[in-house]
């Protein structure tokens, strides 16, 4: 077994962690006094009363959703995606109640809106620093945690590799441990040093241990509480490695009945304060890019009036959120208008594409009109983007959860489409690997993420692959 040195501030993390939420507070607190000196505002009571109002829903909202806690396995992103999240909250009720509540607004809309999106920059810096900080001791041996791994799978296997392959968290491995006979052990893990639970047990004795990772098979549960009675007479840290890869989860996350732990299997990410933050998203996207947009589209309207008879717009039945249709607004840029019942997929020179309508097409300006069905809550502005019934009733058999993609809304835009998986579908495998992409999307959803497909979006518009 590897030895290594006591961690550094191990005693200290609860008092750590308070301190980090205390110098959240003093960034908001600060920054605010500095925004309203900046702009010759004087502190009164109604702007005190707002300040201690925001702070207080801040850190009620922080610490009900666990924010202060150790970020050790978590990545720096991960970290910034809720402290944006929970801030966005924040702001949003702070807005709402001096709305509601205020005659007149305590200071300037303008001011108010720098002194949100300049606290964010801060408390963002604040991580990146803390961060910088805690690395540079684990560079230098310190703050770190040993770790031991009980069970020779598959899980295992993986868990190592995490573990050693990212030294920013700070976790020194020790070995693996298992009482079962070697030819149960996992393939990689044959011819491989692997010491009894009872070695393990002495190693812990000596404090030489502080995370005990179990990753026994889920079919072992007498072992698993055989080895965890025996962990429990310890001073160690316990965590059990279940084998979930087999479910292929979607946004797994913890629940309860009661005193029953549940784990989700197949869920939206849109629960809870996620909803919210995901709609007020939409609103806000939505309403600023049809503010910029509106008299282009009022021209783009005239020219395909110009251009050929028929109607601007063309209005289409779509699938959206739990599979319920909806009405798909678009430009038209055929025609004629496909029946649902004889849909064809648009093709490469399709005749039936005008010529305005092709260059509509390419540059995916005939979207446009989908963030109104964004500010009415039917879309999103990211998400899986929506086929046409016909679409999505031919491959719904064919390909394994397909109905997946309806656990959220539609996108205009969606983690597909940004890696190339546009326009027509010509063979299964190309649909398959959509899909695929598009669960990869629910899985991975946060607004972060949700900006990086916009970001990427803007390129693909400039550089169209399979538009036509």
């Amino acid at each position: 077994m590897t030895q290594f040195r006591k961690g550094y501030l191990h005693s200290y993390g609860a008092f750590f962690l308070i301190l980090v939420a205390f110098f959240d507070v003093l960034v908001i607190a600060g920054n605010y006094h500095f925004v309203l000196f900046a702009n010759q505002i004087e502190v009164s009571k109604d702007l005190t009363f707002v300040l201690v109002l925001t702070l207080i829903v801040f850190i009620s909202i922080a610490t009900s959703h666990s924010f202060y806690r150790s970020y050790r396995t978590s990545k720096l992103l991960t970290e910034i995606g809720e402290l944006f999240s929970y801030w966005v909250s924040t702001f949003a009720i702070i807005a709402t109640l001096i709305f509601v509540f205020e005659s007149k607004m305590p200071m300037p809309s303008d001011v108010l809106l720098v002194w949100f999106i300049s606290t964010l920059v801060f408390l963002a810096i604040s991580r990146v620093i803390l961060r910088t900080f805690v690395y540079k001791l684990r560079a230098y041996g310190r703050n770190f945690r040993r770790v031991a791994i009980i069970g020779a799978t598959p899980i295992a296997e993986r868990l190592h590799h995490s573990i050693t392959s990212n030294n920013w968290m700070g976790l020194k491995f020790s070995g693996f441990f298992d009482d079962r006979s070697h030819d149960r052990f996992s393939e990689a893990f044959q011819g491989q040093l692997v010491e009894s639970v009872e070695t393990l047990l002495a190693y812990i004795a000596k404090d030489d241990i502080d995370i005990v990772y179990i990753t026994l098979p889920m079919s072992a549960q007498k072992r698993i509480k055989s080895t965890i009675d025996k962990l429990s007479q310890t001073n160690v840290s316990i965590y059990y490695a279940p084998d979930f890869y087999t479910f292929d989860l979607l946004r797994a996350h913890w629940d309860s009945i009661e005193d029953q732990p549940l784990i989700s299997i197949i869920e939206t990410p849109f629960v809870g304060d996620n909803t919210v933050l995901k709609r007020l998203e939409d609103i806000v996207l939505s309403s600023l890019i049809l503010c910029g947009i509106a008299i282009p589209m009022l021209i783009v309207a005239m020219l395909i009036k110009f251009d050929s008879s028929g109607p601007a717009i063309y209005r289409q039945k779509r699938y959206g959120l739990d599979g319920k249709s909806f009405t798909i607004y678009k430009f038209r840029t055929m025609r004629s208008t496909p029946d649902d019942k004889v849909f064809k997929q648009a093709t490469q020179n399709d005749p039936r594409v005008t010529r305005l309508g092709r260059f509509l097409r390419k540059y995916s300006i005939d979207e446009l009109p989908q963030f109104i069905n964004v500010l009415q809550g039917r879309m999103s502005v990211v998400g899986p983007r929506p086929h046409p019934l016909a679409l999505d009733d031919e491959h719904l058999n064919l390909i394994k959860r397909y109905n997946l993609r309806f656990k959220v809304k539609p996108g205009i835009t969606g983690w597909a489409q940004v890696n190339g998986y546009r326009g027509e579908t010509k063979e299964l495998h190309v649909m398959d690997k959509r899909i695929q992409l598009d669960l990869e999307y629910i899985k991975r959803w946060s607004v972060l993420f949700d900006l990086k497909i916009i970001f990427l979006t803007f390129w693909t518009i400039i550089k169209p692959v399979n538009a036509y």
